[in-house]
């Protein structure tokens, strides 16, 4: 499976207090010749704090596996998605 990739170059990450929410913001280059310092900024997304709990431990597991893997050419490959699904954000309007 080919799966097209933009490269995270930086982001923003605050909260919203009266939310009590995360909000984070990815800067991403969009072609090979793109400067760090010309990152696209993203949307943002704002996230529970169980859902960033979540998210912390998917990626601290992705890293272990990166770091316990045979150093072999391979095509990218995902998890499903699993534990981040429980934990959905109703959109709310003041």
């Amino acid at each position: 499976m080919d799966i097209e990739v933009s490269p995270i170059a930086g982001w923003q990450i605050g909260t919203i207090g009266n939310k009590r929410a995360v909000i984070f913001r990815p800067h991403y280059l969009d072609h090979s010749n793109q400067k760090i310092e010309e990152a696209t900024p993203g949307r943002y997304y704002v996230m529970t704090a169980s859902q960033c709990l979540s998210l912390i431990c998917e990626l601290t597991a992705a890293v272990h596996d990166l770091e316990n893997a045979p150093q072999t050419a391979q095509r990218p490959s995902m998890s499903p998605i699993s534990r981040g699904r429980n934990h959905a954000v109703r959109a709310t309007q003041n």
